[in-house]
């Protein structure tokens, strides 16, 4: 696997862990879907994906360097909602909105992506930890 693409499928793995982590801390049961969706995309899939790159036998030692990778998107992702929400009051989850403050709106953006940097770095050393992955098929 090219080393880009490995640092992608890790940027990937700790997003998942930071949607586990804020939907079922945060909004749990909120939104319209019926509960076994909401189970399926915020529970069942991030947990697959962290088993999955885990036990991947081809899985590359993704190197520090590109930790900051786990950045660009959720940076862009928080400058469209933030403005969406400062301009017609549209943010995806309630600790967004803009009414609730500008120190409660910075605590939780900062929050999350340090929660994202700490997942990514989970993620970087998991890829490290050669234990636990599965038997290369002979």
């Amino acid at each position: 696997m090219p080393p880009p693409v490995a640092a992608v499928w890790g940027v990937g793995v700790a997003c998942l862990v930071v949607v586990a982590v804020v939907y079922n801390g945060l909004v749990p049961g909120t939104g319209s879907a019926p509960p076994w969706v909401s189970a399926v995309l915020h529970l069942v899939f991030p947990v697959l994906v962290v088993v999955d790159f885990a036990t991947d036998h081809d899985r590359p030692v993704l190197p520090w360097s590109r930790l900051w990778w786990v950045l660009p998107y959720p940076l862009l992702w928080g400058a469209v909602v933030l403005t969406r929400g400062a301009t017609d009051g549209w943010v995806p989850y309630g600790f967004l909105l803009p009414e609730r403050g500008l120190t409660s709106l910075a605590l939780h953006v900062v929050g999350i992506l340090a929660l994202l940097l700490l997942a990514a770095t989970g993620v970087w050393g998991l890829s490290r930890a050669r234990g636990i992955r599965s038997r290369r098929p002979s």
